[in-house]
């Protein structure tokens, strides 16, 4: 229906309904029946209509305003003595409550009637923010309804009262998400409406015996709306869930604050009585998963003492009752789902609930506490895989293949994927998964058994592997199963999908296991070190250490025959199996690319690339990869195998190639990326890019390895077409292009400066363009922390943007320092000195001390780099108690100070003496760092000498001599005499007082003849050893000897 038709529509129902509420009462001072002066007729065919076509109307505002608040809301309110239910109050009542419940499914209306907060305009014209009075009216009519209906017995009114409030409820959590408040509501918003007060008349009406006054019960509407207001509360006010725990939790008949706890939900979810039918029984098993999801069961169960979501503490008396609780309720809840999914007659729609909540409540036990659920959840697990094999329900065995089948055997999959991705390994799955793909009929549920099977392989790659080659009974195993999919002929497309994705997820699995093992054994201990050697990671195809393909340790399983049906794969007609066989070359380590590059008789590699470039579909290689997601897997693999072959081999490592090898691999792949950089799509541009950073990684490793700069029999690299490209990208309006191209351009022009490149006007171009770039990104974060015109008003997105950008600035900077400085490099090492802020982001501090601290082991190269050790010692300073920042700028500080000069340090060391307790920290600092140096350089700490002795006299030097510029009265009047002592020697001191006897005409020609010649060698000689020795003199006689001076200073 058109906009004009509505809109006059609702404008002539309108006016009929005011003209029947306006008419003066019959009987004066009677209290007002609203429902019986209105026709019910027109309040139906309204409420019709809004339902049907409220989006269609003009303004939403109008309706809110004309309509919500003078008619409907005045029907529902009535005074403090309501009327007698009669038929005609009963129907225009339920009329308006499906009327207000029909509104606030459309979006425009929801917010106008039930936004949080709102403008009004006081008498003075100011405009002020208050709570949305129509949106608090909304709840206590619906909540005061229910209640009427109670006590009145009439059913028809409670239903469609709860019916509403249900829609009300989700229409709030609709407007919270919005709101980025993740679905829950704070208090402020819960005006009006008693979250707990209202699980409680809900628990009451779910109760026995008809519920309240002999409403609700079995087989009554009541009982379904009271269920799926509670679902709704459950799933909009998750933290008022965790708030009220023992709304939920109360066992038994629950307590003086709880109602009837989960006992009501789980009498129905069984069917006790007989009489709920099966949507009651889904719905309350729904309920049930949704309320527990609220609340924080790892931390309970645990016995942990935490905030919980509403953000109230759990007082410390209750918290082993309430881990107790917790996990009966826990461990009765698994019995449930054993039971409902055991049963012969369970109906569909419950089996589908109760295979969601045994999955959630499987994945919410922490892992040190499986065992004491360890019965419990092996009998759910059990009941979860009888219903994906078929083995319950009267009704799947009667109707073994068809719609009741597999609508259980599809939720018992979603369950299963659930609990292993949770952590969660089910054993005895393997064989009945391999027989049903191969014996099953539906092709619905083999598909199903294969989703399964393959996420088995992705986080349990080990099981998958135990029946790949046999399944333990003689028969052939998941190898035999693809083989025969994927060579056969009049094969679904679906099934060969299916098989290739098999293939693809188990080699994931294995990969991602071999990266979780190399990152648990490659933590460093020390935090700062690790903080700056994190940054060095390429991209997300970081390269792994290679593992072995031995069958007997576990960790292949790729064979020549599992070779060759990717490799026919990468030219199949369906565009999916092309997209998983490029994705299983993905995940392939060093040993397997060694045996698939030496095949001699087919050419992976150049399958890849033909892949990436576009072509190698339709079945002959004469057709095109139409979809960017193929063509993106496929330079995604070509960017692996740079990553494995060409940046992860170390020179011990077996399998390795010869020169001309490697080099071709460079050759081809740099061709191939050359053509497919000019793709239109950005994702296939993204990936790219991050191909392009691998390779250019790799050539400078090949090149460190043969300590040579060319790819064999003297050819270089393409290095000007490589470098232009990616600069070329730094202009692309995607954000994930231009990121990527960041970070590529880094290692690229690193490997460039390793391989000592031929200079060339094209590359001077590209090194100019470069740092540039760099600098921009980076420049434009620091404004955006010192907080510029021009970037007050940035939205979170183009923030994020930004940071993301100069942390990639960074990391590239920082891979081109461990190369070379170069001179055009300035501008961007002083940006990274000013990214040094406590308010920027983290990461792109991180990045920025990795930079620098790159350029400071370089020796700066021609660029100076020491001239900026002042500032990048202050700044490191102010961070020095910083969680996040702190360690690292600790290790980039000391980093410069061994560098530095005085005359580094002078610009700086005013500023530097006054930050609070920074000579008492330099002092432990540097003497701390000398003792670690020395044991990792010696073994064995030498305090009388050696590596640390020569790094203290550096440093102490180095300090001393800065502070020759400050003047002892001015600059360090507020620093005592005994944190002076740790800076200068004996004679400096005594210098000190006869300076302070003297006249300013006799000061200063003192200090011209002498320029601090005093000072031992910067703290050197035997002062050094005496302080480290522990001899130097306390800070007690250096009080005595300022005693004595201003005594004889007042006597003169």
């Amino acid at each position: 229906m058109p906009t004009p038709e509505v809109d006059y529509i609702v404008s002539f129902l309108k006016s009929v309904l005011l003209a029947d509420l306006t008419k003066p009462p019959s009987t004066k001072g009677a209290p007002v029946d609203y429902a019986n002066k209105v026709d019910y007729t027109v309040v139906r065919t309204l409420s019709k209509v809004l339902s049907q076509f409220g989006s269609k109307v003009t303004s939403s505002e109008s309706i809110a305003r004309d309509v919500v608040r003078p008619i409907i809301l005045l029907i529902l309110a009535p005074g403090p003595n309501p009327p007698t239910s009669t038929p005609q109050t009963t129907n225009v009542t339920c009329a308006c409550l499906d009327c207000l419940g029909g509104l606030l499914k459309h979006g425009s209306h929801t917010s106008a009637l039930l936004s949080p907060l709102v403008i009004d305009v006081l008498d003075d014209g100011t405009e002020v923010t208050v709570v949305n009075p129509l949106r608090v009216k909304i709840f206590e009519v619906l909540d005061r309804s229910i209640r009427v209906g109670i006590s009145g017995g009439n059913t028809k009114v409670i239903s469609s009262a709860l019916r509403a409030m249900m829609i009300a409820v989700e229409a709030v959590g609709s407007i919270n998400r919005a709101n980025n408040a993740g679905g829950d509501c704070s208090s402020e918003v819960l005006t009006s409406f008693d979250f707990q007060a209202t699980c409680q008349l809900v628990n009451q009406l779910l109760g026995p015996a008809g519920g309240v006054a002999g409403v609700g019960g079995p087989g009554s509407n009541v009982t379904f709306h009271a269920l799926g207001l509670l679902h709704g509360m459950g799933r909009c006010f998750g933290r008022q869930v965790a708030v009220h725990w023992d709304t939920f939790l109360a066992d038994g008949g629950g307590d003086q604050r709880g109602g009837g706890g989960m006992t009501n939900l789980v009498s129905i979810a069984r069917g006790e009585g007989g009489e709920h039918g099966a949507k009651d029984r889904a719905m309350a098993v729904r309920t049930i998963t949704t309320v527990l999801g609220g609340m924080p069961l790892r931390l309970w169960m645990g016995g942990g003492r935490g905030r919980v979501r509403g953000g109230e503490w759990v007082e410390p008396r209750n918290i082993r009752d309430l881990s107790n609780r917790v996990k009966r309720a826990v461990a009765g809840l698994l019995n449930l789902s054993a039971n409902i999914l055991g049963a012969e007659e369970t109906p569909e729609e419950v089996v589908e609930a109760t295979c969601e909540l045994a999955s959630a409540l499987v994945s919410a036990v922490p892992r040190g506490h499986r065992e004491e659920f360890r019965k419990q959840v092996k009998e759910a697990m059990g009941s979860l895989c009888k219903v994906m094999f078929g083995e319950v329900g009267g009704g799947y065995k009667k109707k073994e293949e068809g719609r009741g089948r597999l609508k259980g055997v599809q939720s018992a999959t979603k369950a299963l994927k659930k609990v292993m991705e949770a952590g969660t390994q089910v054993h005895g799955l393997e064989a009945s998964l391999l027989r049903m793909c191969r014996e099953g009929k539906d092709l619905k549920i083999k598909l199903c058994a294969f989703d399964v099977l393959s996420n088995m392989g992705k986080t349990f790659p080990g099981q998958v592997r135990e029946i790949w080659w046999a399944n333990g009974e003689g028969e052939g195993g998941v190898k035999e199963l693809v083989r025969e999919i994927l060579t056969g002929e009049g094969v679904d497309r679906k099934l060969r999908i299916a098989a290739v994705k098999l293939i693809e997820l188990t080699l994931e699995g294995f990969s991602n296991s071999n990266k979780s093992k190399d990152a648990g054994n490659s933590k460093a201990d020390d935090v700062a070190l690790a903080s700056m050697k994190n940054l060095t990671i390429s991209s997300p195809s970081s390269p792994q250490p290679p593992t072995s393909p031995d069958r007997s340790k576990g960790k292949s399983i790729l064979d020549r025959e599992l070779a060759m049906l990717l490799y026919d794969c990468t030219t199949d007609a369906s565009d999916s199996v092309r997209h998983h066989a490029g994705g299983s070359y993905v995940h392939m380590n060093l040993t397997e690319w060694s045996y698939l590059l030496r095949d001699s008789n087919t050419d992976h590699l150049g399958r890849i690339l033909e892949g990436a470039r576009g072509g190698g579909g339709g079945g002959g290689g004469g057709g095109s990869n139409t979809k960017s997601g193929v063509r993106c897997n496929f330079v995604k693999a070509a960017s692996a195998m740079c990553a494995a072959v060409l940046v992860g081999r170390g020179d011990g490592d077996e399998g390795g190639f010869d020169v001309g090898t490697e080099g071709r691999v460079v050759r081809e792949v740099t061709e191939a990326l050359m053509e497919a950089g000019g793709d239109e799509d950005a994702n296939v541009k993204c990936m790219v890019m991050l191909a392009v950073g691998n390779l250019g990684q790799g050539i400078g490793n090949l090149a460190g390895r043969e300590g040579r700069g060319d790819l064999g029999g003297g050819e270089r690299p393409r290095w000007e077409e490589l470098c232009e490209s990616v600069v070329g990208t730094l202009g692309e309006e995607d954000e994930r292009v231009v990121a990527s191209g960041i970070r590529a351009i880094g290692h690229l022009y690193s490997s460039y400066l390793k391989c000592g490149g031929e200079e060339s006007a094209r590359m001077k171009e590209v090194e100019k363009r470069t740092f540039e770039e760099l600098n921009l990104r980076i420049m434009r974060v620091v404004k955006m922390g010192q907080g510029g015109a021009n970037m007050v008003g940035l939205n979170s997105k183009q923030r994020y943007s930004s940071n993301k950008f100069a942390w990639g600035a960074c990391h590239s900077l920082h891979h081109i320092f461990s190369s070379s400085v170069p001179p055009l490099s300035s501008p961007c090492v002083q940006s990274l000195t000013l990214c040094l802020l406590p308010n920027l982001n983290p990461k792109v501090v991180l990045g920025a001390m990795a930079a620098l601290g790159m350029a400071a082991d370089r020796g700066g190269g021609e660029v100076d780099v020491k001239r900026h050790a002042g500032e990048v010692v202050l700044k490191c300073l102010k961070m020095r108690e910083d969680r996040e920042r702190g360690e690292a700028g600790k290790e980039l500080m000391w980093r410069f100070l061994r560098v530095a000069g005085s005359e580094n340090l002078e610009g700086s060391i005013r500023d530097i003496v006054k930050v609070r307790g920074s000579l008492e920290f330099l002092y432990g600092f540097i003497v701390e760092r000398s003792e670690r140096e020395a044991r990792r350089a010696n073994g064995v700490c030498e305090p009388s000498g050696g590596a640390q002795g020569v790094a203290l006299v550096n440093v102490f030097g180095t300090l001393v001599g800065a502070m020759e510029v400050l003047d002892w009265d001015a600059d360090l009047s507020g620093v005592e005499v005994k944190v002076l002592q740790m800076f200068v020697s004996r004679s400096t001191m005594q210098e000190r007082m006869i300076r302070k006897r003297m006249s300013p005409a006799d000061r200063s020609r003192l200090v011209v003849q002498n320029a601090w010649r005093e000072v031992d060698g910067g703290m050197g000689g035997q002062d050094l050893r005496r302080e480290m020795e522990g001899e130097t003199r306390g800070g007690e006689a250096g009080e005595e000897e300022e005693e004595e001076e201003e005594e004889e200073e007042e006597e003169l």
